[in-house]
């Protein structure tokens, strides 16, 4: 976990009232430890496009705080900042619930994890 965030330094946490998309950050809480949502699904829950719920995920702040890569594509696994591997490796983690079994990414993107 130390190393995720030691490569998330860039963002910086924000009031609430100050992050643009509280609507779609909301929903990304009722996605279930596990599971995933595509971008076209938090789009018709809070009324608006799958590219405005893809902004609001490169925009989150806190991005281990607020699941964003509980969120794929329709057709693939979509996009993660700061890097797709971690995506894929919470994702495997958390489908699977067992750490020890789990492909880690490579040091060069996630040291120490």
């Amino acid at each position: 976990m130390q190393a995720i965030l030691s490569t998330c330094r860039h963002y910086r946490l924000l009031p609430v009232r100050e992050i643009q998309y509280p609507p779609v950050f909301t929903q990304l809480y009722e996605i279930s430890h596990g599971t995933t949502a595509t971008y076209g699904e938090i789009a018709a829950r809070v009324g608006t496009s799958p590219r405005a719920v893809g902004r609001a995920m490169a925009r989150n702040p806190t991005p281990l705080v607020v699941p964003c890569h509980r969120v794929v594509a329709a057709a693939g696994i979509g996009g993660f900042t700061p890097a797709l591997e971690i995506k894929e490796y919470l994702l495997n983690l958390e489908k699977k619930g067992d750490t020890k079994r789990q492909k880690k990414p490579s040091s060069r993107i996630v040291p120490n994890l």
